[in-house]
């Protein structure tokens, strides 16, 4: 049996329900099988919320631990781990955000925070892929490089959201090339 088709039983397993299946698993537990399965589950989350929470600083600094965490504590329940790479394990969170924030009546004008999301996530994914490959474009609404570069430079004082930009996200080899490519054109 491949590494690959023990991974895919054990996801399978991992979501199961079934007591009868569960119990089969590890009869000789002095615990009930779902028991002992939600232990790896509570695991499996806690890793998950991990992966999120690395991948998106300033989506965090921005809306505050507490909206952070509902956010995120949300998108894990809803989207279980398909992935078998962790590393890549929340970068679709723009998407699902997008929808996320219109139906949170305390966040639903901040929709900027998805091409924020987008940015981070597509940062991620370019450290991830490795160095030289295509550049990852990210379009904005909003004035986000700049917006980008002044959280990440402490976020002193007030900001003003601005003009349409896309930016660029390269992996050259020791670093990541983040720039602003031109204003994005309506």
């Amino acid at each position: 049996m491949s590494t690959a088709s023990v991974q895919e039983a054990f996801l399978d397993l991992y979501t199961c329900t079934d007591e009868n299946l569960l119990a089969q698993v590890r009869p000789d537990l002095p615990l009930p099988a779902n028991y002992a399965m939600r232990i790896y589950q509570t695991s499996n989350q806690s890793a998950l919320l991990s992966s999120v929470k690395t991948i998106y600083p300033l989506l965090r600094k921005t809306v505050g631990d507490e909206a952070f965490r509902r956010i995120i504590e949300n998108y894990v329940y809803q989207n279980p781990l398909h992935e078998r790479d962790l590393n890549y394990y929340g970068v679709d969170l723009p998407d699902w955000l997008e929808v996320f924030l219109t139906e949170c009546e305390d966040l639903n004008d901040m929709l900027y925070l998805v091409d924020l999301a987008r940015l981070e996530s597509a940062t991620h994914r370019a450290y991830y892929d490795g160095p030289y490959q295509e550049k990852l474009l990210v379009a904005s609404d909003y004035n986000l490089y700049d917006f980008y570069q002044w959280l990440r430079n402490g976020a002193k004082g007030d900001f003003e959201m601005g003009e349409p930009q896309l930016i660029s996200i390269q992996n050259s080899g020791p670093y990541l090339k983040t720039e602003l490519m031109e204003a994005k054109r309506s």
